[in-house]
C-alpha cells in the first residue's frame, strides 16, 4: 500500500505540473502563430506583390503571375511566395535555421525580413529549449531520488516495478564461459524472456 501512495502522490504532482506548463505551451504557440503570420505577410508583400502579364510568363501562366527580381537583380522570375500560407513554409525553415534553399528572398527588403526571422527563430528555439531543459534538470533529481542509485541499474529498477505484477520465467545465472562479452546479464535475459 505504501508504494501505491507514493505513486499516487507522484501522479497528483505531475497533474499540477501539467496545468502549470499548459499556460507556457499556450504562450509559446500564440507567440509562434503571431510571428508566423506577421513575417509570412511581410515576405509576401516584399517578394510577391509585382503582378506581371509579360509575354515570356504568359506561355506558362496565361492569366499572369507574381514576379520578383532574380538573385543577381538583373532579370525577373516567378516568385515562390504566391500566398501567405505558402510563405509559412519559408518562415519555419528560416526561423529554425534549416534553410532548404527552395524559397529565399532576392530583394533588399526581403533580406531584411529574413534577418529579423533569423533573430526571431533564435528566440523561438531558445525559449522552449530553456523551459524543457529547466524542467528536465528539476525533475531529474526527483527521478533519481525516487528510483535510487544503490549500485543497481536504473533500467532494472524500472523494469522491476513495471513487471512486478507479471509472472516472469526464473532467472538463469549465466556462467563466465557462457557470457564472455559481459553484455547479456541476468536482468537482460529476464526482460527478453518476459517480452518474448
Amino acid at each position: 500500500e505504501v508504494p501505491q501512495a507514493s505513486w499516487l502522490r507522484g501522479d497528483v504532482h505531475r497533474c499540477r505540473e501539467r496545468r502549470r506548463t499548459r499556460v507556457v505551451h499556450i504562450i509559446v504557440h500564440v507567440h509562434i502563430g503571431v510571428r508566423r503570420v506577421f513575417f509570412s505577410s511581410c515576405i509576401w508583400i516584399v517578394e510577391g506583390q509585382n503582378y506581371s502579364v509579360d509575354a515570356r510568363f504568359l506561355k506558362d501562366y496565361p492569366e499572369g503571375v507574381y514576379v520578383r527580381p532574380t538573385f543577381d537583380g538583373h532579370h525577373m522570375e516567378v516568385s515562390p511566395f504566391s500566398s501567405i500560407p505558402i510563405a509559412f513554409w519559408w518562415f519555419f525553415t528560416t526561423a529554425t535555421t534549416v534553410g532548404y534553399g527552395d524559397m529565399y528572398p532576392t530583394t533588399t527588403e526581403g533580406r531584411f525580413v529574413a534577418l529579423f526571422v533569423f533573430c526571431t527563430g533564435i528566440i523561438l528555439l531558445a525559449m522552449p529549449i530553456t523551459i524543457v531543459g529547466g524542467s528536465f534538470s528539476k525533475y531529474y533529481d526527483l527521478w533519481m531520488a525516487e528510483f535510487g542509485d544503490n549500485g543497481s541499474s536504473t533500467v532494472a529498477v524500472i523494469a522491476e516495478r513495471f513487471t512486478s505484477d507479471h509472472e516472469l520465467p526464473p532467472l538463469d545465472t549465466p556462467s563466465e564461459s557462457s557470457n564472455p562479452s559481459g553484455f547479456a546479464t541476468a536482468d537482460n535475459k529476464r526482460m527478453v524472456a518476459w517480452a518474448g
